[in-house]
């Protein structure tokens, strides 16, 4: 993934939200030189490791590792950001709703949200039993469908939201995984403890792929932006037409000796 500027060498500031080891970011931002990332992530050894490649990589000036959980973000994060991006791991989030709206508070207004994730999958054979089981292996609180965040994305105050299915695309990730796998399992070199692990590691790729055709989960991305607030300090010529992405306030101030239109911060 790439992030492009509107304007060629505009700043691009963004977070990382659960950045884990930081490649996605590392990804990003080496590919842009206008781009710069803030990778938050809980796990403080993860972090450590984030901050040792950065600097491995040269980008320590570029991204700034800070630990904390995207359930609360920090005060002085809002309304920082161009955009926030998360890839796979929202899902662990103890509420989805509570995680976007703090996704919305620290982005700019016009913004953008890139949420790659698990989604709870809609099978007509699959059991609650096993989605519980599943939610329950992968220390998911919240686990929700893709309509199902894409209205809780709406009701955090995100527009232009949609959701895009990727599923085939980690289907056919396990399957290859899998080939290679059963072929090291199969070429005899490895015995005791590393055997175990490849087979157990095996067994589990059978079963995402299983679990991906029966409809346990699927994988995709949700995109949005975050609206602008518009506020008139005088009543306009004519009434604005709506657009998803810029909200207006329900009816128009009094009249004033001068003004302007402009856009404000909604927190």
């Amino acid at each position: 993934m790439e992030l492009t500027p509107e304007l060629p060498g505009e700043p691009i500031k963004y977070i990382d939200l659960g950045s884990g080891r930081g490649q996605a970011s590392r990804h990003v931002v080496s590919s842009n030189k206008s781009v710069t990332c803030t990778c938050l992530n809980l796990n403080r050894n993860e972090n450590r490791e984030a901050r040792e490649r950065c600097e491995m990589q040269g980008l320590e000036k570029k991204i700034d590792v800070v630990d904390g959980t995207y359930d609360r973000l920090p005060d002085k994060f809002t309304w920082q950001f161009n955009g926030c991006l998360s890839q796979d791991a929202l899902v662990h989030a103890y509420s989805k709703s509570q995680a976007l709206k703090e996704a919305l508070r620290v982005t700019k207004g016009g913004g953008f949200m890139v949420v790659s994730d698990l989604f709870r999958g809609d099978g007509p054979f699959v059991s609650a039993d096993e989605l519980k089981a599943f939610a329950s292996a992968y220390m998911v609180n919240d686990w929700q469908t893709p309509q199902q965040s894409v209205e809780s994305a709406k009701e955090a105050g995100w527009a232009n939201v949609e959701y895009t299915d990727f599923t085939d695309e980690i289907r056919l990730s396990f399957q290859k995984l899998l080939k290679k796998v059963t072929a090291l399992v199969q070429s005899g070199k490895y015995s005791g403890q590393n055997y175990d692990q490849l087979l157990s590691y095996r067994n589990n790729l059978s079963r995402r792929v299983f679990q991906v055709d029966e409809g346990v989960f699927k994988w995709g991305a949700i995109t949005a932006r975050k609206p602008y607030e518009v506020m008139f300090i005088r009543e306009p010529p004519f009434e604005p037409l709506a657009r998803d992405h810029i909200k207006f306030p329900p009816a128009p101030l009094p009249p004033v000796q001068s003004g302007h239109v402009s856009s404000i911060p909604p927190y």
